[in-house]
């Protein structure tokens, strides 16, 4: 993580991709296990329990209000 977003390194490609863009702070991301999406807390905007696709496709869904 770095900054208030959620980043994620591919360690095959030496790439860094960034995934959260929204107002506040986006923190505490938990893979699923799956290992297809990141689950995070979101304070900005949607205060709330979200999750997004770790291969960067897509917008963040919110999961639960907080």
């Amino acid at each position: 993580m770095v900054g208030n977003h959620i980043w994620a390194y591919d360690l095959q490609r030496d790439t860094e991709t960034r995934l959260t863009f929204g107002p506040g702070a986006q923190t505490g991301p938990v893979w699923t296990p799956d290992g297809r999406y990141l689950v995070f807390n979101n304070r900005g905007g949607n205060d709330g329990l979200s999750w997004i696709r770790a291969d960067g496709a897509g917008k963040a869904g919110l999961l639960a209000e907080i």
